[in-house]
């Protein structure tokens, strides 16, 4: 997805395109955040799952997770939002090795999560970020 407004609002749904990343690569330029998705499915039942950008995607000036600490809730089921983020012009290309993917155990009680907006994820949700032309 690309934003399509100069200035991003917080309180309100802001534009935006769908575009596939093509397999010769997309140029990531300096600009608000490049909202992605991850290519594997997600699913942790007693477990926290984290995820955090590979230190080698970020020596380029690409983040992968600019939002708060990078993790879901015990037994989210899905496929990650990425907020990507890119300081230089960076090329992405489909597939590439951008995260790591782990999981923590939680301590005492836990209620399972569940969410209309988010579990079960198979595309970056329209209604967590932004509104179609």
């Amino acid at each position: 997805m690309v934003y399509e407004e100069v200035v991003l609002d917080m309180r309100q749904a802001n534009r935006f395109r769908r575009t596939r990343i093509p397999e010769s690569g997309l140029g990531a330029q300096p600009q608000p955040t490049l909202p992605g998705t991850d290519l594997e499915r997600t699913e942790t039942r007693k477990l926290v799952p984290m995820i955090e950008g590979r230190s080698s995607v970020g020596r380029l000036g690409l983040f992968v997770h600019a939002g708060p600490p990078a993790s879901a809730t015990v037994g989210f089921c899905g496929y990650w939002t990425l907020e990507m983020f890119a300081v230089q012009p960076v090329r992405i290309t489909p597939g590439w090795k951008s995260a790591r993917f782990f999981t923590t155990r939680s301590a005492g009680d836990y209620v399972a999560y569940h969410s209309d907006k988010y579990q079960k994820a198979t595309a970056i949700s329209s209604r967590a970020c932004c509104t179609t032309n």
